[in-house]
This record gives structure tokens, sequence and C-alpha cells, in this order.
């Protein structure tokens, strides 16, 4: 794997988050646009999850690091929604909002598995064919 083109990916996408969220803050869209918390946290498991592939994968990206990348951007994920609970319920006070935290994280893993078939196919160089998320012999 060529991990210095996963590191420039991840840290130009990283970056492009940035912006995007400085301009979020600066118009209010977190708060106007009632959609535009999906696509930023799609962005940011894409984001954990290269983060994670960089950091984790030697030379090969193999089926238990795949599961590893998906693992920790759940977790990531998940953690980010504990901190949002604890930061409303301390400080704005809104209700809690069960639907927003399942959509939060339904996007974090949809970023998360884009991220692993992006470093697959581009990163990797490996033909759409040789994709396998399972353990053929043992089947």
């Amino acid at each position: 794997m060529d991990k210095r083109k996963l590191f420039n990916r991840q840290a130009l996408l990283v970056a492009i988050i940035a912006l995007v969220n400085y301009g979020a803050i600066k118009f209010h869209w977190y708060y106007s646009l009632w959609w535009f918390d999906m696509p930023m946290h799609f962005l940011g498991g894409m984001w954990v999850a290269m983060l994670l592939a960089w950091y984790l994968s030697d030379d090969r990206f193999s089926t238990d690091s795949v599961g590893r990348v998906i693992l920790g951007a759940f977790i990531v994920g998940l953690s980010w929604e504990v901190f949002e609970l604890l930061l409303n319920e301390q400080f704005v006070q809104n209700a809690y909002d069960l639907p927003d935290t399942l959509s939060d994280i339904f996007f974090d893993l949809s970023g998360a598995f884009t991220a692993v078939f992006y470093v697959a196919l581009r990163i990797m160089n490996i033909p759409e064919s040789g994709l396998k998320f399972y353990n053929a012999e043992k089947s």
C-alpha cells in the first residue's frame, strides 16, 4: 500500500472538512440547513476510516484490516454522539434525538465503507473483481 498517497489524500480530506466546517459555523448552516450534518458525518467517517487504514495497515489491506477500520470508525462515531449528548445536556439542554443519532452513525459508517472501497480501488489498485471481504477458503 502506498501509505504516503493515502496520508496525502486523508490530509486533503481533513482540510476540506475544516474549510466547510468553518463556513458552516460562520454562516450557521448547521442550524439553518437541517440536512447539513449528514454530509459532514459522511466525510468525517471517510476521514476516520482513511486515518485508521493509514495507521493500522502495513503493505496490504487484509480482511482483518477492513474489520478494524470499520469498527474503529463506528467507535469514533459513537463516542462523538456520546460527546454531543453530554454537551447538549450540560450547556444547551436540547432534548435527546434518537433518529438524529442513528442518522449520524449511519452516515459515519457510510463514509467509512466508502473510504475502505476507495483505499482498495485507488490506493492499492485492487481490481473490482479482486475485492473479497470474506475468506473463500473457509466457506
